[in-house]
Parts: C-alpha cells; sequence; structure tokens
C-alpha cells in the first residue's frame, strides 16, 4: 500500500510525502486490530455512554425547590404562576410586611427592602434562588401586589 500526504504549501514549497507498506505490515496491522477490537469497542461503547450520561445530566428538566407562601384571606383577582403571584387587596403595605417576617423566617436574606405607604419593592435571596415583592397602593384603587420568583416555585396557602 502506497499513502501520499502533501500538507498545504509553506513559503512557496510544497511539501510530499509517501509512505510504502508491505503486504506482510497491512496483514500484521489487521491481525493486531482485531486482535484488540473487543477492547476498542468496550471503550468506545464507555466513552458513548459517559457522553449520554453527561448530555441527559445537562438537559434534564431542573426540578426547581417549591416556596409556600401565605396569602392573607382578602385576595381578589388572584393570578398564579409557578413564578409569579399577583392580586390585589386593600393595603399593600402590610402584605409586603408580614412576607417579609416570613420569608426572614424561612431563611431568606434581604438584599433590598424600599416601603412606603405608596409603593413598595423588597427583593430576597437564597442560594441561587430569589423572591421579589413589589406593591403599589394609591388608596384610590385596591393595591397591586406582586411576587416573583427566579430559581424557585411558588405554591400558595391560606
Amino acid at each position: 500500500m502506497l499513502t501520499l500526504a502533501m500538507p498545504p504549501a509553506r513559503g512557496g514549497k510544497l511539501s510530499v510525502s509517501l509512505q510504502h507498506q508491505s503486504a506482510a505490515e497491512i496483514a500484521e496491522l489487521e491481525r493486531q486490530i482485531k486482535e484488540h477490537e473487543p477492547e476498542i469497542r468496550a471503550k468506545i461503547a464507555k466513552q458513548r455512554e459517559e457522553e449520554n450520561a453527561l448530555w441527559e445530566a445537562e438537559h434534564k428538566p431542573r426540578v426547581l425547590p417549591k416556596f409556600s407562601v401565605t396569602l392573607p384571606a382578602e385576595v381578589e383577582d388572584l393570578d398564579m404562576k409557578t413564578d409569579e403571584i399577583k392580586f390585589t387587596v386593600a393595603h399593600g403595605k402590610a402584605i409586603a410586611e408580614g412576607w417579609k417576617r416570613q420569608f426572614i423566617d424561612a431563611g431568606w436574606k434581604v438584599d433590598a427592602s424600599a416601603l412606603d405607604s405608596l409603593a413598595g419593592a423588597i427583593s430576597f435571596s437564597k442560594d441561587t434562588q430569589s423572591l421579589t415583592v413589589n406593591y403599589t397602593d394609591t388608596g384610590v384603587m385596591p393595591a397591586e401586589v406582586t411576587l416573583s420568583a427566579i430559581g424557585v416555585e411558588l405554591a400558595a396557602s391560606r
């Protein structure tokens, strides 16, 4: 068998390599391949299994931890999703203050807090999770309260 290799030209010169293998050398290579074929196939199968396991781990749906939030009895227009709870209530600041105590007791850290009678926001974190409470309370219309979550699923209880 003859093998001709021609890598890309460098400096205007073309390099050429010619390799000769006799029938006996080719037969010996084939014998070695057949001798080691079970090992080679096992190694390839193991690599495929590891690659598949890694792919599955990376593409497996992430199961988020659940966090239960206590809702006040007077909630109206409740809109619940796994990452957000919205509703209206008579006074938004009282809800935010109550949740602040509840979340701190549950191990959440307050990152930022600004509570005013007309509007407010509190940002919480715990590991890689975060919660944000926002409310608007004009006093004319019912107060709008929103709890948003990242990295955690919300559940509501009364």
